[in-house]
């Protein structure tokens, strides 16, 4: 079908086609209509919702709700909400990682302060730190590691560098 209607009391499919196997195995038309009432077809408005929306569309309370916790063995779904709630969660800490890195330097008071190389070096870093961030978020949604670990060690590991000194 080309088209659902999912929303209403029974289901409606607009351009629907029917097809069958013949003896050869190949799929044929056997039969087209404009409109098909599906009588046996139920769905849940609120899976169908969270089904049709990826999670890195839904918010942050949306994704709490449908958290795996403490589950070792992450089905797909699970651990691209998983991925999704970590990474959401996670990001807002940048805006302070982007104020914590720079300022060292940006403190010194000397005639030869080297603004240019500061700023180019911090977006610099913030690009490759987003560039490090999606690839975690690949490897935490095909479950290469675990979401978690893979979300939160480049911030941690990025707190822990600039707040050193």
């Amino acid at each position: 079908m080309r088209y659902l209607f999912p929303h209403v009391i029974h289901p409606v499919g607009r351009f629907v086609d029917h097809l069958i196997r013949n003896a050869e195995g190949k799929l044929i038309l056997f039969e087209s209509s404009e409109e098909m009432t599906f009588l046996d077809m139920h769905f849940e408005p609120e899976l169908l919702r969270v089904a049709l929306s990826p999670p890195e569309q839904q918010s942050l309370s949306q994704l709490w709700q449908h958290l795996p916790l403490g589950k070792k063995q992450l089905t797909d779904k699970e651990a691209q909400v998983l991925t999704a709630f970590s990474y959401k969660a996670a990001i807002p800490l940048v805006c302070f990682l982007a104020i914590i890195g720079p300022a060292p330097f940006c403190m010194i008071f000397t005639r030869r302060l080297r603004v240019f190389l500061i700023n180019s070096v911090s977006i610099f870093t913030f690009v490759a730190f987003f560039m490090i961030m999606d690839a975690a978020t690949v490897l935490g949604e095909n479950q290469v590691v675990y979401p978690l670990t893979v979300i939160w060690t480049p911030i941690l590991l990025s707190c822990g560098l600039l707040t050193w000194s």
